[in-house]
């Protein structure tokens, strides 16, 4: 038999990664695609292959999902990799080839497009008959890479992609390299490293090396934490990164006063208000600052949206999510996040009446730094006081930065204060 027991109602297929198969009441869902040579055997499995999960763009985990789908087998991917999916002949033509210092494995991407059923967004739950996967941004040796976390015959598994390959290592490390001379993908693997030590996890199953299976001595947590050791190690010899993982240890939020917090981890500065109800305001609510420092062409397939400061909040004063975005100015570094907590959350955007229109249809607009996501907003006049809980806003016509921004006034614990 070509499948391999891993557990109770789970297999691994050793294809060009390993492809593992659980099964559910209503058929098999499949975790990675490899080259599609695990099609062959596939009548050794209890069920049939109802769908395919897939952790990042890789071609040599996403291959065999262009044969699985002509299989009638639905395909599930990554959202923020809808490019290299759907369109991988464009992004070849698209993508430059001289004097280009963007290192990203963008050409390893599937040779053919590969018809999506679904799109894997961060933190979604995503049902499969009788099973759930819950998607975790994971990124690492792709920006837009996820693992899924299954609840499988009261054990929880995660098939975390390449995040790791055995206890302590890495699989390739050459796809961390996402500029030329730097490792900021080294970062990243540490970020997704640290999400997966929050998971209380019995099998964790990367999609190359060996699933690494918890015991008494929590085998696990001791894999992950071999393997940020050996990260900070790999860039000891970059002092410009040694910030950033300090900085994970330390409070997510900034305080300024009794009511006013910034987010540490806001790539551009994120302010949150908090009111006495348990409420907060966010003005802006951009890129987490480790993934802001991914390449330096900042295509969209090249940034994503990281929810940052949500811990800080929960942690400190139990309150989930945010209530509102104020937004100060239509640029991408200010707002990525906003689509994400609208989603999340049912947060609500609010902006002045003179860029609004940019971020609820940027698809109509050719200004630079743009965020192509459309934004539910609500317009907001200038000079005219907004009331949000016991809060009043004063938004004023700011240019300079870019044409169509706003200065924000307000007054907290007995301070005149403006977010410029």
């Amino acid at each position: 038999m070509k499948w391999k027991t891993i557990a109770e109602s789970l297999w691994m297929y050793e294809d060009s990664c390993n492809v593992y198969a659980v099964k559910g009441s209503s058929g098999i869902v499949v975790i990675n695609a490899g080259t599609g040579e695990w099609l062959k055997h596939v009548n050794e499995l209890p069920n049939k292959v109802t769908a395919v999960l897939c952790t990042h763009f890789f071609r040599d985990h996403s291959a065999g999902a262009a044969k699985a789908a002509r299989r009638g087998i639905q395909i599930y991917a990554p959202y923020w990799e809808q490019e290299q999916f759907s369109d991988p002949t464009g992004l070849f033509q698209r993508r430059e080839t001289y004097i280009i210092y963007d290192n990203i494995w963008d050409f390893y991407a599937p040779i053919e497009p590969i018809p999506v059923t679904h799109w894997l967004k961060d933190w979604e739950t995503v049902s499969i008959g009788d099973l759930s996967f819950r998607v975790i941004p994971t990124p690492g040796v792709t920006l837009g890479a996820v693992s899924l976390v299954c609840e499988l015959e009261g054990k929880k598994v995660v098939f975390c992609g390449e995040v790791i390959h055995s206890t302590g290592k890495i699989a390739r490390i050459a796809p961390l390299q996402y500029n030329y001379n730097d490792l900021p993908g080294a970062l990243n693997v540490y970020y997704s490293t640290r999400m997966l030590k929050d998971i209380d996890i019995d099998i964790l199953a990367p999609s190359l090396g060996i699933p690494i299976i918890n015991g008494a001595k929590g085998a696990v947590k001791d894999a992950l934490t071999s393997l940020e050791e050996n990260i900070r190690f790999a860039v000891s010899g970059r002092p410009e990164y040694k910030p950033y993982f300090e900085s994970l240890d330390a409070d997510p939020l900034q305080k300024v006063s009794d009511h006013i917090y910034q987010s540490r981890f806001g790539g551009a500065s994120t302010w949150f208000v908090l009111s006495d109800s348990g409420k907060v305001l966010s003005i802006d609510y951009g890129y987490h600052i480790f993934h802001s420092a991914g390449s330096s062409y900042p295509y969209p397939r090249n940034r994503r949206s990281i929810l940052h400061g949500l811990d800080g909040l929960k942690r400190q004063f139990n309150i989930e999510g945010i209530d509102v975005v104020l937004v100060s100015h239509f640029h991408d570094d200010h707002v990525n996040g906003i689509p994400l907590l609208q989603r999340l959350y049912g947060t609500r955007c609010w902006a002045g009446e003179n860029f609004a229109q940019i971020l609820a249809d940027p698809m109509s607009y050719n200004f630079p730094c743009t965020w192509p996501e459309p934004i539910s907003v609500e317009p907001q006049p200038l000079g005219v006081p907004i009331k949000w809980e016991e809060y009043t806003f004063l938004l004023h016509p700011m240019s300079g930065h870019t044409r169509w921004g706003t200065l924000i006034e307000f007054n907290a614990d007995g301070m005149h204060t403006v977010a410029t």
